[in-house]
């Protein structure tokens, strides 16, 4: 994998490095784990998982595959024993898989590649993911997996490499959702790249040689039978969710009541159906809608824009229709506004306070 530290890759000594490479984050991860092995929990994101993993319940707006991998981990000792150590696998899959990636696919020198993954090891909140109950972990290994698989398929790849990688997109997209536009925009763009790519010998046989034209045709083939494995895959996993939730097939059945508490600074009366709902709505809030800082207090405490809505509308489909329109609305009317939101969200994470 690192055979580039100091050696002809395929030599010996290139074989011993990569091992004496892998040996040492294996060490460090081994030695980080019995220092500290205790699980940590993030209510209620945790409690969502752990009660999927022992009662089957589905939660509404997060991912429930990842309860099943709890339950799945654990099914043969009562006990987050095996759960905590598949964590530290895949924090160790991580490490490799960013060294692999920054010197295979990226161009960096592998001394470089190999700093940074000791680096990825030791990363203070990587390693608390790996100890929290939380879908982090996973999501981040099948992340540098379907990366992976991409730059694969990029490279010259067949079109196995891109049905693994949307095998693999899916999987992400269901540990954890927010990964969701990124995997959809990518079933579209990755074929369009590699049809667009122009001759290069060092490429072997494949879309990457021969006629522009033909590399178009076979590109257009690639990207239709992507489109349909991604379209076929994704009915599969609402359909999933429909079947174990009860509600409608989807994603998720609250992404209105997400929306509206995380869109709650652009949104205004005027964006629902019954503009005095929307004002009755925004007005009983105890939190200011207009304080982006108050959103998580919107979504899930007493006393937020979706609690009141739902003593508004007890009917919970009718109160996440409600929800969703005013949501839809807010976008309509000031994309741009919400756009703003998510900068100031981003920033709002480097401020030092």
């Amino acid at each position: 994998m690192m055979g580039q530290f100091a050696a002809r890759p395929g030599s010996p000594r290139a074989g011993n490095q990569v091992i004496l490479y892998a040996l040492t984050i294996v060490a460090l991860k081994a030695v980080i784990f019995l220092l500290d092995p205790v699980p940590k929990f993030f209510f209620g994101d945790s409690y969502c998982y752990l009660e999927t993993a022992t009662t089957g319940w589905i939660p509404p707006d997060r991912s429930f595959t990842y309860g099943y991998f709890i339950k799945a981990t654990t099914l043969l000792h009562n006990s987050l024993w095996p759960l905590m150590a598949a964590r530290g696998i895949m924090g160790l899959g991580c490490a490799l898989g960013l060294a692999y990636l920054l010197q295979r696919h990226l161009g960096s020198k592998a001394i470089w590649a190999g700093v940074m993954g000791i680096l990825c090891v030791l990363e203070p909140i990587q390693l608390h993911y790996e100890r929290a109950v939380m879908t982090e972990c996973l999501s981040l290994l099948l992340l540098v997996l379907y990366l992976m698989a991409c730059l694969r398929y990029l490279e010259g790849g067949g079109l196995g490499s891109l049905v693994v990688a949307q095998l693999l997109g899916v999987l992400l997209m269901s540990v954890r959702l927010s990964f969701l536009p990124m995997v959809l925009s990518f079933a579209l763009v990755v074929p369009l790249m590699r049809a667009a790519r122009r001759e290069n010998p060092e490429m072997g046989p494949g879309l990457g040689m021969g006629r522009p034209s033909h590399r178009w045709r076979r590109g257009l083939v690639h990207l239709l039978v992507c489109m349909t494995l991604t379209w076929a895959l994704h009915s599969g996993y609402k359909w999933c969710f429909g079947k174990l939730s009860g509600h409608p097939p989807g994603y998720a059945a609250a992404t209105g009541n997400v929306l509206l508490a995380t869109w709650a600074p652009v949104i205004k009366e005027g964006d629902f159906q019954d503009r005095t709902l929307g004002k009755r709505l925004l007005e009983s809030s105890v939190f200011d809608p207009r304080d982006r800082r108050l959103r998580n207090d919107q979504l899930f405490s007493p006393g937020g824009l979706v609690h009141r809505l739902r003593e508004l509308l007890p009917e919970e489909p009718k109160a996440e229709a409600v929800a969703r329109g005013a949501a839809l609305g807010a976008l309509r009317r000031d994309p741009w506004g919400i756009l703003g939101l998510g900068v100031q969200t981003l920033m709002d994470f480097f401020e030092l306070e």
